[in-house]
């Protein structure tokens, strides 16, 4: 069973992000990544979290990326499907130090949207991110190394902040 801990702002994850992302782009056969974008709190300078960097992947249709997964696994990825997202591609790197998660949508899908959206939002968002980071931590304490009471720990904070998120959107 993975520990979940919650740690302090990691100015490398940034770095660790475009290196993922270089790879990414090297792995898969050119067309595949569309865009890729860091998302999550490791993305938000100064936010605490799960030392895991969430790379959300834009691509132009799922087959094709299906059909990719023996590179993912040469980068180190291990394809988990949907895993309880409808229209996702998950992969996960690092074992149970995991250190990267993939999520893969159709460009255009709302998912992307929502979660740039949310990543913009505490950017600028100096309280609401403070906020988050107490919630975080207070969750990570709760759940008992429950990845799902973790989640659902968090999610009342996130609804409310993603409805904020996506009034403030600059369409």
């Amino acid at each position: 069973m993975r520990t979940i801990t919650v740690v302090a702002y990691d100015p490398r994850w940034p770095e660790m992000f475009t290196a993922e992302s270089q790879l990414l782009q090297q792995a898969l056969p050119g067309g595949i990544a569309k865009a890729i974008h860091h998302i999550g709190s490791t993305s938000v300078p100064g936010l605490a979290a799960k030392p895991v960097v969430d790379i959300l992947l834009e691509v132009p249709n799922l087959a094709e990326l299906d059909a990719c997964n023996t590179q993912m696994q040469q980068a180190g990825y291990i394809a988990r499907g949907e895993n309880g997202i409808a229209g996702r591609r998950y992969f996960v790197k690092g074992g149970e130090q995991r250190s990267h998660q993939v999520h893969a949508f159709v460009t255009g899908d709302e998912q992307i949207t929502k979660h740039v959206a949310f990543r913009d939002y505490l950017l600028t968002n100096q309280q609401a991110t403070e906020q988050y980071a107490s919630v975080k931590y207070a969750a990570a304490q709760a759940c008992n190394n429950d990845s799902q009471r973790y989640c659902e720990l968090k999610a009342g904070f996130i609804e409310h902040h993603l409805q904020l998120a996506m009034l403030c959107r600059k369409w």
